[in-house]
């Protein structure tokens, strides 16, 4: 007996070992190797990331916080932190670092423009000094912006400016000589909503802009499909073609005044311009396609996609195009030189603005929450994201993972059915080989199970131990989720509600079908039977929805049946489904009289050998102890079947409650929460952690089903 106990300790401790191997293997892969991905992140202090922008040589990025500062970054780390003076009336975000030279940068907010220079501090550290400031026309976002060197050795930066209201887009024009910023004038709108002359009358918005090499014109893309050329050369000329859109119906003018305007007829979801080229790269909507446009206006396919793209950024230093969609974590690299997609990347982000520092070989991605109220920072290394997978180390952990978990399932076989559990491996082994060619032929199910089945079910558990909103970051956070859910004010009445509706549904599943099909077994006439029987299933056909559907407008509704005799009787109308002391007794009643399950015990009854019965009646047995002492042993393993079955159900209650209070009125359940979590709140790891916690709940009660099953009980379900 000792000897049977220590083996049986020891089964469990190999079990509990082999088991936190696989939950180590699991997070490893999934937190851990992640690192491998990802840099060393930029310590910025508390305040919220405001803009992302790249640096002058791509060895580094720029970063705009919520405090006024702005960082300049080089291999994870901060090299210069500077506070902008915004002018007293600039109460807007920084959003832009645009860098025109070695020593001079534009930082943007909203509706103004710095001029800082990089020059020797006191202290001997170079820092950047605020030299000028000039407003801009107020947009919606972060300016799109190309530059050029003119002949007077002058920067000249053209911004195309998304105006808050949709509407409107402007061009401006920003000349920096020297230490000082010369305001263009507002180009003006170089495309409207109305107006004869407009060249579209849908609300779009600039989505990219680049001027030609030659310095000629500007090339611009617009979210409705529209690539524009227009010349920029000649001020005079420019102004000229922007009166035609005041009102003027000169529309010859527009070849005189270098104009032209290529359709691509899709949606433009993404852009991004190779500076000073007068190149664009597109993705567009319909056809799922990478693009580009030139000068001539002529749009070339570079390559498709089985998804929308949007996102596209440009890596000049490596002639790269990376681009990511809004539906899916996914980023794609597109080689512009190999004409190919030459690898794609599950993220933890959906991008907001992207800087590739090819130098340091870091990808910063900045991104907001839904709301807008968080700002995150994630930095990436470039080699990482083109091998990931792939490493010795984690096809190791793989390997490793996979081996732990069959130990993890052959010490928890071993604890159930004990000394014999080895020679039942083998013999299973054996039977195995003998019949591999069987199994040959099943492994394409295997394999669909695995896939569809078992797969979706291990990301569940996964998801768990992780925090998985949409549109946030996919972060490692333990058993953060399951503390939440312990800890909500919803917890105590989500297991109130699953005792309740465990309880109801055992009973209801078991009782009133057994009496009605024991009181049909005792009816003499056939036809009888065939007509009660029919009547009794007809509420079966039903389909469930519509029946929940007649129990809360036609039983419990204002004008229900209920309420129509409570006023018959001089009562007042009451709201069955509507107020805390009644929602959940009259969602538990729904159903009655319970009899759609009495076939399955009138089968086993009508299966009882008639000998048994002129036995019964010889020994003068009254019809109560035949039913307890007869009857009942024979239908037990239907009762625990439908046992097992309610405990499920109860366990897995969401459509009574979606069809009838929606979770309010004290109804939640956990299942019901997991569907609150995914639909209403998009919070994925708190819906997992719910649905973890009741397969727990669930493999227990299998468990024990199965032990009971192993001992040799064939009745059990």
């Amino acid at each position: 007996m000792t000897t049977n106990q220590n083996r049986q300790t020891i089964r469990w401790i190999a079990f509990v070992l082999s088991l936190l191997v696989v939950v180590c293997g699991i997070w490893l892969l999934s937190s851990v190797l992640a690192t491998d991905i990802e840099a060393t992140a930029p310590q910025l202090g508390n305040a919220n990331v405001t803009g992302l922008s790249e640096s002058f040589d791509s060895n580094g990025y720029f970063v705009m916080t919520a405090d006024d500062y702005f960082h300049e970054i080089k291999g994870g780390e901060v090299i210069r932190s500077t506070l902008v003076s915004k002018a007293e009336e600039d109460s807007a975000e920084l959003m832009k670092v645009i860098p025109i030279h070695e020593t001079r940068i534009l930082v943007c907010s909203r509706s103004y423009v710095y001029l800082l220079d990089l020059q020797q501090g006191a202290d001997g550290k170079s820092e950047w000094k605020q030299k000028d400031t000039a407003q801009v026309y107020y947009y919606s976002g972060p300016a799109l912006y190309d530059f050029l060197e003119n002949a007077e050795g002058n920067v000249e930066l053209y911004f195309a400016l998304n105006n808050t209201n949709g509407q409107n887009i402007n061009l401006e024009k920003l000349t920096v000589k020297g230490d000082q910023l010369v305001t263009g004038e507002v180009y003006g709108e170089i495309l409207k909503t109305s107006g004869k002359n407009a060249l579209t009358t849908m609300k779009t918005k600039v989505k990219a802009l680049s001027i030609s090499a030659d310095g000629e014109s500007v090339l611009i893309a617009y979210e409705n499909g529209q690539v524009m050329k227009i010349r920029i050369a000649d001020d005079d000329a420019f102004q000229a073609f922007l009166s035609l859109q005041t009102g003027r119906e000169d529309r010859a003018a527009y070849d005189a005044y270098g104009v032209e305007v290529a359709n691509l007829n899709d949606t433009i979801k993404g852009a991004d311009g190779h500076r000073g080229h007068g190149v664009l790269y597109l993705t567009l909507q319909n056809a799922r396609e990478v693009a580009t446009v030139d000068s001539s206006l002529e749009k070339t396919t570079l390559g498709k996609s089985d998804v929308v793209l949007d996102r596209v950024h440009f890596d000049q230093s490596e002639n790269r195009l990376y681009l990511q969609s809004d539906d899916e974590n996914i980023m794609h690299c597109f080689d512009l030189e190999a004409g190919a997609f030459s690898y794609e990347v599950t993220t933890v982000f959906n991008v907001d603005e992207w800087a590739v520092s090819s130098g340091t070989n870091e990808f910063a991605a900045f991104w907001r929450s839904p709301t807008g109220a968080e700002r995150y920072l994630t930095v990436y290394r470039l080699d990482a994201l083109s091998s990931i997978g792939g490493g010795a180390l984690y096809i190791a952990v793989l390997c490793l993972t996979i081996l732990a978990g069959i130990l993890t399932v052959y010490f928890l076989y071993a604890v159930i059915v004990g000394d014999k559990a080895w020679a039942s491996v083998k013999k299973l082994g054996a039977d195995i080989w003998k019949g591999k060619w069987c199994y040959i032929v099943l492994l394409p199910s295997f394999v669909l199970l695995v896939m569809f089945a078992l797969y979706p079910s291990f990301m569940t558990v996964k998801d768990a131990f992780y925090q998985h909103i949409e549109g946030q970051p996919y972060i490692f956070i333990g058993f953060d989720n399951f503390k939440s859910i312990f800890e909500s004010s919803f917890w105590p009445e989500m297991i109130r509600n699953t005792i309740l509706f465990m309880a109801c549904d055992i009973f209801v599943g078991i009782v009133p079908p057994v009496f009605f099909a024991y009181s049909i077994k005792l009816m003499r006439s056939k036809k009888t039977v065939q007509r009660v029987r029919l009547f009794m299933y007809l509420p079966s056909i039903l389909v469930g929805i519509s029946s929940l559907l007649v129990w809360r407008y036609g039983i419990y509704g204002a004008n229900g049946m209920l309420n129509q005799f409570i006023r018959a009787t001089g009562g007042s109308t009451v709201s069955f489904l509507g107020t805390t002391e009644t929602a959940i007794w009259s969602i538990l009643v729904i159903g009655f009289p319970w009899v759609g399950g009495f076939l399955l015990f009138y089968g086993a009854l009508m299966g009882i050998p008639q000998e048994i019965y002129d036995a019964v009646e010889l020994e003068g047995i009254t019809l109560p102890k035949r039913f307890i002492t007869i009857e009942m042993p024979f239908i037990m393993g239907q009762v625990r079947y439908v046992m097992i079955g309610q405990i499920i159900a109860a366990v897995q209650t969401v459509g009574r409650i979606w069809g009838t209070t929606k979770g309010t009125y004290g109804t939640m359940t956990p299942m019901f929460k997991v569907y609150d979590y995914l639909y209403n709140q998009q919070d994925y790891g708190k819906a997992s952690a719910v649905a973890v916690l009741m397969l727990l709940v669930l493999s227990g009660i299998t468990y024990f089903r199965l032990k009971k099953m192993l001992k040799g009980d064939q009745s059990y379900g």
